[in-house]
């Protein structure tokens, strides 16, 4: 056959050494095999695979002309009803050397033959019939310079395969196991069908000009899909629970970075791009979302359940809503408001607003100038380094206010609906404690401890205490407020006259609040 293909003799061979024979046999051992594999695999198409191929058509889809597979499908699976290993070796060899890239189903088949030669204890049969080179091809994990087609289809020793394309356009076939896909340089196409297992895709590649896809095949459609965020990376869920996908680092950069999946494609026609899936991925549903906002600044909701909400660089509006949530501000100048239940919030880097709502929140402001509004319930609330504000109106409850800070700034407590003479200031041990009623006091803990731990300025609405030093004159029988509201003799605030000391003390330090 040699002979007839190179058009020489092959009986006769010149050769100079023992060394040169052997090599010239080699040589022409390995040629002969090459052609009669070309030959067989060309002649695969032509003969046993010919009645296969006639069944594929074409089909009008998104106004393009398309190939149709699923008369394929069937002709492979009325074969199978008669003759199971004729119908899984014919499968195998159309898929090794066949160049049918987008016959999704096709490896999909093939994984259900397997499942079910394993099954009948007749797949070592069945591998000895394809031979090593086809099973090799079939069970390959690693690509090459070239496009290459790699399918999990379980001929490989593990259910839970790891796929590389390295260079050129390649196409990855996870299988029902847990599967690892890294599809390398150039436009890649991951594809799932039913049953996919919990998969990861790692998809860095930062060429211009390359477009990556995720591929659902088996008529799945984005509505029985989940889409959510956590860290940069995208989670796309089976809503049934039969599959994850997790495409590592989706969202470095706003999703404009190395890692991002250009377009995910559907059954039905749909396809998502980074936009879409960008304000998908934002949206609360009834459960515990995490919700994180983008460097431009954005408004997150977290609705029904216990959230996680996250701010990035931008100037960022935050709700929890309802439930007990968890709001983290980014670099920003960040609103985060807790609603109902008991909220954490954090204010980091910027000058933040920090609302906790209903509930018994705990509020932390962390960098910047901030403002902190504990709510209704009892709550805890710390400003961190920088000149912070706390807030209390009407009904606030019995809050805790830590202080400190090693900074010169200077910090304030407002009192919203109350004048000065409405707010009794009591020494606890080395706290201050600023009760408006039974069920309304705050605890500022420490704050006889030193500087680093005292507010600096009280306001109320009709007047503004800064600074006063109220180890001085503060004593069990006598509360600051009462003494600090009299200027004059025979009040009913302390029931008879103030020492002339205290009243130099204290007149100074009450200054009409500024408008």
């Amino acid at each position: 056959m040699l002979d007839a293909y190179t058009g020489q003799d092959s009986n006769t061979l010149y050769y100079m050494s023992e060394e040169d024979a052997l090599n010239i046999v080699k040589v022409t051992n390995d040629t002969y095999d090459h052609l009669a594999k070309n030959i067989y695999q060309n002649l695969l198409f032509q003969t046993r695979l010919q009645p296969y191929l006639n069944q594929i058509s074409f089909k009008m889809e998104n106004d393009t002309f398309t190939l149709d597979f699923s008369g394929l499908v069937q002709a492979f699976n009325h074969v199978k009803e008669t003759n199971p290993q004729k119908a899984f070796v014919d499968l195998a060899e159309m898929l090794a050397y066949g160049e049918l890239r987008s016959w999704y189903e096709g490896r999909r088949l093939m994984a259900d033959y397997v499942e079910e030669a394993k099954k009948a204890g007749k797949f070592e049969d069945y591998q000895k019939v394809l031979g090593q080179e086809t099973v090799a091809l079939l069970a390959k994990t690693s690509g090459t310079q070239a496009d290459d087609i790699l399918q999990n289809v379980g001929f490989g020793h593990n259910k839970n395969v790891s796929l590389y394309g390295n260079d050129g356009n390649d196409t990855l076939i996870g299988g029902a196991g847990n599967d690892y896909l890294e599809g390398g340089s150039g436009s890649d196409t991951y594809v799932f069908g039913k049953g996919f297992g919990q998969d990861t895709v790692y998809n860095y590649d930062y060429a211009t000009g390359r477009k990556d896809i995720i591929r659902f095949t088996d008529g799945i459609t984005a509505d029985m899909l989940t889409f959510t965020r956590e860290g940069n990376h995208l989670l796309i869920k089976a809503k049934d629970g039969s599959g994850q996908v997790t495409v590592q680092s989706y969202f470095q950069n706003d999703g404009s970075g190395a890692y991002r999946i250009d377009e995910i494609h559907f059954d039905n026609g749909k396809v998502l791009d980074v936009a879409t899936v960008k304000e998908l991925v934002q949206q609360s549903t009834d459960g515990s979302d995490r919700l994180y906002a983008y460097q431009s600044g954005n408004t997150l909701n977290g609705g029904l359940g216990d959230d996680y909400l996250y701010g990035a660089d931008g100037d960022d509006l935050l709700n929890g809503d309802a439930g007990n949530d968890s709001i983290y501000s980014g670099n920003g100048n960040d609103t985060l408001n807790g609603g109902e239940g008991n909220d954490a919030l954090y204010g980091y880097n910027g000058n933040d607003a920090l609302n906790g709502g209903e509930g018994n929140d705990h509020l932390n402001g962390e960098d910047g100038n901030d403002t902190l509004i504990g709510g209704a319930g009892n709550d805890y609330l710390e400003g961190g380094s920088g000149s912070d504000t706390y807030v209390f109106g009407k009904g606030f409850g019995q809050d805790t206010v830590y202080n400190y800070h090693v900074d010169k700034n200077s910090d304030t407590m407002h009192f919203k609906g109350f004048k000065a003479a409405d707010v009794h200031f009591i020494r606890s041990g080395s706290d201050l404690v600023l009760s408006a009623s039974e069920q309304d006091n705050v605890r500022i803990s420490g704050f006889f401890y030193g500087e680093n731990h005292r507010v600096d300025t009280f306001v109320f609405d009709d007047a503004a205490i800064s600074n006063p030093d109220f180890a001085k004159y503060i004593n069990a029988g006598n509360n600051l407020v009462q003494s600090m509201s009299v200027f004059g003799s025979n009040t009913a605030a302390t029931g008879g006259n103030v020492d002339a000391n205290i009243q130099s003390v204290q007149q100074p330090l009450l200054v009409t609040p500024s408008a």
